[in-house]
């Protein structure tokens, strides 16, 4: 039986393998995480059983199941997983392969999940340097990365370095995906949050928060007037 579906997968049946994690995906999109999870499983021991356990494919499912994982809250077990899709990337790929990064950087975000706030610093911190350096500053994954780093910032009351992370963050994205994007005006609210959170700390006359608040104003009123437009658009009230 097994060398009978090994044959079925090498003649072309990993394909079914491909399906079924886009079933899986379309789950987890859904919010049915627990059978994301059984069928990441799946195709995770099958391609495991069939391929290396350095091959590029074996990774990727590793990483769906961590993902998996860390919505369903089980965060110790991700970031296992994570970790073992770190070490065969950078074995395989190296270690400022995007890829690489970016595995570096998930693993950030479930260590922040358990609590180990300055691990996650400091994983997002090398993510971010490496993306910078192989993929520019103004990419939407080191703005993301960037974005994750900001967050285990303030989980540590570092709220100065997050604020501006946030702030190019917010910049970057706009102009890329536009003022009006879902991840652009996401990324507002972040820094005006950030904001806020600064100017109870440090004070409003503080010259650090006077100049990490700059400009504020003009995109928090640009933004509304966007949602404006979008509410209108929605109820029919605009042409085209």
């Amino acid at each position: 039986m097994y060398r009978g579906v090994r044959r079925l997968l090498q003649s072309g049946g990993f394909g079914l393998i491909d399906c079924l994690d886009g079933l899986a995906k379309r789950w987890q999109t859904e919010g049915h995480h627990f059978w994301a999870e059984k069928a990441f499983r799946g195709t995770l021991l099958v391609r495991k059983a069939l391929l290396p356990s350095e091959h590029p494919e074996v990774s990727r499912s590793l990483q769906n199941l961590a993902a998996a994982l860390q919505r369903r809250g089980s965060l110790a077990q991700a970031e296992d997983l994570y970790r073992q899709v770190l070490v065969a990337r950078r074995g395989r790929l190296g270690a400022e392969h995007p890829l690489t990064l970016s595995s570096l950087d998930n693993l950030g975000t479930v260590l922040q999940g358990l609590g180990k706030g300055e691990e996650a610093v400091n994983t997002h911190r090398e993510a971010m340097k490496g993306l910078k350096k192989i993929l520019g500053a103004g990419h939407l994954v080191t703005l993301a990365c960037m974005s994750n780093l900001a967050m285990a910032l303030q989980s540590q009351d570092e709220w100065l370095e997050a604020t501006e992370l946030h702030h190019q963050v917010v910049l970057g994205r706009r102009l890329i995906l536009g003022a009006g994007h879902v991840s652009s005006l996401a990324s507002l609210s972040n820094w005006t949050k950030a904001l806020d959170t600064l100017e109870r700390k440090l004070g409003s006359h503080d010259a650090d928060f006077l100049r990490c608040q700059a400009g504020r104003e003009s995109l928090l009123a640009e933004a509304a007037v966007l949602g404006e437009a979008a509410a209108c658009k929605g109820h029919g009230l605009m042409g085209n």
